[in-house]
């Protein structure tokens, strides 16, 4: 199925798409993911259409949450959150459109905000809301051995998570107010973490 990328949402039912880098084996620019059908697409956004290439075998029944690719070897990594506390996280072989559980994560955060692959490949990071409030947790997950490191807890109500060519994490504040706000998430300390435009 080949639709228009301004028509995607609405055949999607109204679902937001998550998007990541393509791999140089996809015709388009993005992978695109409805996270509710963990049915994936490949996105080109010069010729503005976004064609399925069908639901991920071995997605959990709930779906995923939001994709990443590695920038290192283009790995597509899936998260499937919490329903309140903790976390999976997958790879996708878009050879077969197939997920395979990488990690179960024990945590106090669901994984709901986003994900992103650091620079180096070496782990993924993950912003969640904690329990039921709108604070987020950071963690940084190591992807030989799923080990946790926490960075701390930004508060507010955020959306995405991306590093940027210079290693820098980003991440959209959401509220009523000040929807809109970028911000740079402190990677030491995420309280810590500072708005950088709009």
């Amino acid at each position: 199925m080949q639709t228009s990328i301004r028509n995607l949402s609405a055949i999607l039912g109204g679902a937001t798409l998550a998007l990541a880098l393509a791999g140089t084996s996809a015709a388009g620019d993005f992978t695109g993911l409805d996270p509710t059908t963990a049915t994936l697409y490949d996105v080109d956004s010069g010729a503005g259409t976004a064609t399925s290439l069908g639901a991920v075998a071995g997605a959990p029944g709930f779906g995923f949450g939001t994709i990443a690719r590695s920038p290192t070897d283009g790995t597509l990594y899936a998260i499937a959150p919490g329903l309140i506390t903790g976390y999976s996280l997958y790879t996708i072989d878009e050879n077969t459109n197939s997920a395979t559980l990488l990690h179960s994560i024990s945590s106090g955060t669901a994984g709901t905000v986003g994900i992103a692959v650091d620079p180096s490949g070496n782990s993924i990071w993950v912003a969640g809301f904690v329990s039921l409030s709108f604070n987020v947790i950071v963690e940084e997950v190591n992807i030989a051995t799923g080990a946790v490191t926490p960075h701390g807890n930004t508060g507010g109500n955020m959306a995405g998570l991306a590093f940027d060519s210079n290693g820098d994490l980003f991440t959209v504040l959401l509220n009523s107010a000040t929807s809109g706000i970028l911000i740079k998430i402190d990677q030491i300390d995420a309280a810590l973490s500072s708005a950088v435009g709009n």
